[in-house]
């Protein structure tokens, strides 16, 4: 006697007709879990990294100012330590 081929599964009740459910997805592989995982971090920490730019973005804007000249002449003690000549006047 032969067995018949397995055919698409239909659930019978009370006389419906039901197409079960699809079976759950295969699991993910390690690449695209860890992906996944660094996306919802960055996505959640979206603040932080704002403010966190914008530190750095004033920090490198104030330090890259033009040196002004010192108002309390060049031989004082709030010299710049660029200042390698003394006048006296």
């Amino acid at each position: 006697m032969a067995t018949p081929l397995p055919q698409a599964r239909v659930v019978r009740a009370a006389g419906h007709v039901f197409v079960p459910p699809p079976p759950p997805r295969s699991p993910r592989g390690p690449i695209v879990q860890q992906l996944h995982t660094l996306l919802g971090v960055a996505i959640g920490m979206w603040p932080l990294t704002a403010v966190v730019l914008a530190l750095v973005g004033l920090l490198l804007l104030a330090g890259n100012q033009p040196v002004r000249p010192n108002p309390l002449g060049a031989c004082s003690a709030l010299a710049s330590p660029r200042a390698t000549t003394c006048s006296v006047a």
